[in-house]
């Protein structure tokens, strides 16, 4: 069966019985910790397979742990389970190698695709094509933007859904992505954050916004921060994805999808 430890890090004691019930339920075998010091022990000792890590906690912050779990095992599939989603640590977590981002309460299904989904990648082993490639929503305002985003993009292992126009956004929602990139007019900025974080499918998934061309826009401060978005160049956009993601093992093009 393999290794089949989940830890779970969370100064609630309610909130870790809670999440180890559902653990068992689904097969796993729950670890719990309620501060960093030991959760690192925890991560040391057992090797646990994934973490479900709460950022605020007793003894120091959960993106430090996030940090030395990476470092212990970069392959520790790790989901920040937190009810302070600000974008500051939304960012925070994205930029330390956090593979999920979820917020309290927690839905259940999501968890339990994201655990399933993480696990079953990080256990492709030597073989890379076996693992599960993220999925990536790329929004932009012009099929010249989407060819460009594409081109970027194609140096890693990933599903494509490309759209060009924001009549084609509420289709895309119906399916399911791991990531969001957004590139588009100022104007649009705001509407296509909304509609993202509408739907059911997309409320909750980490969403970067090129920021090239929203310099010197005074009329969207605070928008970005409502909608839990993250402002990065289309460098820090690679950086950010190239941890998620393994390198092309061909020279295929990636395509747009709609």
């Amino acid at each position: 069966m393999g290794n089949k430890k989940v830890l779970i890090v969370d100064d609630e004691s309610s909130v870790r019985w809670a999440l180890s019930e559902m653990l068992k339920g689904w097969g796993y075998d729950p670890l719990e910790s309620g501060n960093a010091e030991n959760a690192r022990k925890i991560v040391e000792s057992e090797r646990p397979v994934a973490v479900l890590l709460d950022i605020n906690l007793p003894d120091g912050s959960g993106l430090d742990l996030l940090s030395r779990i990476k470092h212990i095992n970069p392959k520790t599939f790790t989901i920040m389970v937190t009810a302070d989603s600000t974008v500051e640590n939304v960012v925070g977590a994205l930029r330390r190698g956090a593979d999920d981002f979820l917020t309290k309460p927690v839905n259940i299904a999501e968890l339990q695709f994201s655990l399933r989904s993480g696990i079953r990648a990080n256990r492709g082993g030597a073989d890379d094509s076996k693992k599960l490639k993220p999925r990536l929503l790329i929004v932009t305002d012009s099929e010249g933007n989407l060819d460009s985003m594409i081109r970027l993009l194609d140096i890693f292992a990933v599903e494509l859904t490309g759209i060009s126009s924001l009549a084609q956004l509420r289709r895309a929602c119906h399916e399911v992505h791991d990531l969001a990139l957004v590139d588009v007019h100022p104007g649009l900025v705001n509407q296509t954050l909304a509609e993202l974080r509408a739907s059911r499918t997309h409320s909750d998934i980490p969403i970067l916004v090129n920021n090239e061309r929203l310099i010197n826009e005074i009329s969207l401060a605070g928008v970005l921060p409502k909608y839990r978005a993250m402002a990065c160049n289309r460098k820090e956009m690679t950086e950010l994805i190239g941890r998620r993601a393994n390198p092309r093992s061909d020279d295929r093009r990636q395509q747009p999808l709609l």
